[in-house]
């Protein structure tokens, strides 16, 4: 699959989008969902399975492949990044020529959060914000499927926000920056709107 956005904004996101719709709120145990989201970690040279809760853990996956799949116009190639599962890749020194960390978050941005005892963390595709100021992210492997939720500069009381991360080659325009329009009253809303059957959600990231 080659993608190429014609919206403007960080152009991965609409295909991120799509598959979003398209997946309902399918948790990982379930067709379709489940046979897409082996298909993000095979991607990343993994054969775990995504039910795995310790090995399989997709939400990077999915945000890899994703960009995997766009075309940045310039190159011909898809936007830079590293097929890889771990959430904290951008931060990895083998890895850190595929991502740049930029200083405020924008629309599509990655944000990365990491665990603050364990090499590990979660990481989602910025859609937004919340009125209370809580960054909305469309991410995979967010209680066990693709949707949107809210967090803080916390996950809980373990995963802390570590930083905003975009494909190193991506430049970034003017439309990328958030705007009132990126604000919303929750993330149900998004799920409702996108039609992704969510229940409230419990904060799973794993």
């Amino acid at each position: 699959m080659e993608f190429i956005n014609t919206k403007g904004r960080a152009p991965w996101m609409e295909l991120a989008e799509s598959i979003a719709k398209e997946m309902k709120g399918c948790k990982e145990g379930k067709e379709p969902m489940y046979s897409n989201a082996k298909k993000y970690l095979q991607y990343c040279g993994l054969k775990t399975k995504p039910t795995d809760g310790e090995n399989g853990p997709w939400c990077a996956a999915f945000m890899n492949w994703v960009i995997g799949q766009t075309i940045n116009p310039k190159t011909n190639m898809p936007y830079n990044h590293a097929k890889s599962a771990s959430s904290l890749a951008p931060t990895h020194n083998l890895t850190k020529d595929k991502y740049k960390q930029i200083s405020e978050p924008i629309y599509g941005c990655l944000v990365v959060y990491k665990h603050i005892k364990e090499w590990k963390g979660h990481t989602g595709f910025l859609y937004g914000k919340t009125k209370s100021g809580r960054y909305i992210l469309l991410g995979g492997n967010q209680d066990d499927t693709i949707r949107f939720d809210s967090y803080g500069e916390m996950i809980g009381n373990v995963k802390k926000i570590h930083g905003f991360y975009v494909p190193k080659d991506y430049e970034i325009k003017d439309q990328d920056k958030l705007t009132d329009n990126d604000i919303y009253e929750s993330a149900k809303i998004l799920n409702i709107k996108f039609g992704i059957i969510a229940e409230p959600s419990t904060g799973k990231t794993n």
